[in-house]
């Protein structure tokens, strides 16, 4: 329960780790927008204040509206799944099999943040709930291991640190592309991709003492088997001399 790694796989066989992120960065990134947002509304509410006067102010709570529902759903689209906030805190929405957003899960995920934003808080004896707690929506983000909140599960979406999100492992900087000598099921061909992409994360001691149990495959022992295996893994990932 304590690895929050979302490991999805390409048709190609080729693994892509996505890191999602927690209830922190994200609610930091959410006042980021918060704050863009209203000093945009602010601002062009001055102007329109100043120019149409009641008519400026009927403008206004257009604006106010799309700017509401559609600001981060224009974002993510158009700006590969990032709005400011999410950009500077280093975060991107992607769909769970590691896609960019589109229309129709960005859209989905941002009108469920109605839902999310559960309970709202009066803020006087007389004033409408306005102001959101975000209780229900942090509530089920911490329940489950992909940090998702309604929105998110519906839309199949997912909130990931922007550099691991679109991150795929490569083989041994020194892999040369070389087809096995006997044809591989595709388990087997996985598993050789998954040794070479892990080559950097092993020691020297126990990448041998892995590659060794394929002597018969490679038939070589030592670093020498290693090498071999990174270059089938190399083949398999597509890459050619």
């Amino acid at each position: 329960m304590l690895d929050t790694i979302h490991a999805i796989e390409t048709p190609e066989g080729v693994s892509i780790e996505l890191k999602p992120a927690g209830p922190s960065p994200r609610a930091v990134a959410w006042v980021i927008d918060l704050a863009i947002r209203l000093t945009l509304l602010l601002f062009i509410g001055l102007i329109l204040n100043l120019l149409l006067d009641k008519t400026g102010y009927g403008l206004w709570l257009i604006l106010f509206f799309l700017t509401e529902w559609f600001y981060s759903v224009l974002f993510e689209v158009l700006w590969q799944g990032q709005t400011p906030g999410k950009k500077i805190m280093g975060l991107t929405v992607m769909n769970k099999d590691g896609t960019p957003v589109s229309w129709g899960p960005s859209l989905l995920r941002n009108l469920l943040r109605v839902a999310d934003s559960m309970p709202l808080f009066p803020l006087g004896n007389e004033a409408p709930p306005i102001l959101p707690l975000y209780g229900l929506g942090f509530l089920v983000c911490i329940l489950n291991k992909r940090f998702q909140r309604l929105g998110d599960m519906a839309a199949g979406t997912l909130v990931v640190y922007t550099g691991e999100a679109a991150h795929k492992n490569v083989v041994h900087p020194k892999a040369e592309p070389t087809p096995p000598p006997q044809s591989l099921s595709l388990q087997e061909q996985k598993a050789l991709i998954t040794f070479g992409e892990r080559s950097d994360r092993l020691s020297e001691a126990r990448t041998i003492e892995l590659a060794e149990v394929l002597t018969p495959l490679t038939g070589k022992k030592g670093w020498d088997g290693a090498q071999k295996l990174f270059n089938f893994a190399a083949w398999f990932m597509g890459y050619r001399k």
